[in-house]
């Protein structure tokens, strides 16, 4: 595959996964303000704006690892699956950390905090099976892994053109890191 399609491929799987990120975030803020008659439209836009460059910066940096291995696949083959699959893992750490976010400030009202040590301090496996029992977990995990599923599948569907300027190592390299630095 041209290394150019990759960075397209990586790019795209950013912007996906930034856009349903903002989904979660839209989602948590019309459903925990829906009985606030205090939110307004002019409250919304600007909280909507903060949360796209928060989740931005979040998801840039869990995928820095990803983007790293992408830049050596320019020299060894195999770092484009790793790069895969370090772009799987730190996504999906961000999905579940705003699902989690979710049930736990309807549980709590609080966004995820200290409190969340408590599971590993106090009696774990009472409260492993609390959370079974209170929160509708097979629901959370199956839109996990639909909001994980979507980028690669997306991703899947950029085709490698046939033909291509040829970049240099040296070149993707230097524009690989000015991205990484931006």
């Amino acid at each position: 595959m041209v290394w150019q399609t990759k960075v397209k491929k990586a790019c795209l799987f950013f912007l996906i996964g930034l856009v349903i990120l903002s989904l979660y975030r839209f989602v948590f803020f019309i459903f925990y303000s829906s009985g606030n008659p205090n939110i307004t439209l002019i409250d919304f836009f600007p909280a909507v704006w903060t949360g796209v460059r928060v989740d931005a910066k979040w998801l840039g940096l869990a995928l820095i690892p990803a983007w790293l291995a992408l830049i050596f696949s320019c020299w060894v083959r195999s770092f484009y699956i790793i790069s895969c699959i370090l772009a799987g893992i730190g996504y999906f750490l961000m999905i579940l950390l705003d699902a989690g976010n979710f049930g736990f400030y309807g549980f709590y009202k609080t966004p995820i905090s200290a409190l969340v040590y408590g599971l590993l301090q106090d009696d774990t496996k009472a409260i492993i099976e609390t959370i079974w029992e209170d929160w509708p977990v097979v629901s959370y995990l199956i839109v996990i892994l639909v909001s994980v599923a979507i980028p690669f599948l997306c991703c899947r569907m950029v085709k490698s053109p046939k033909t291509c300027s040829p970049m240099g190592r040296g070149r993707a390299f230097f524009w690989a890191c000015v991205l990484l630095l931006y």
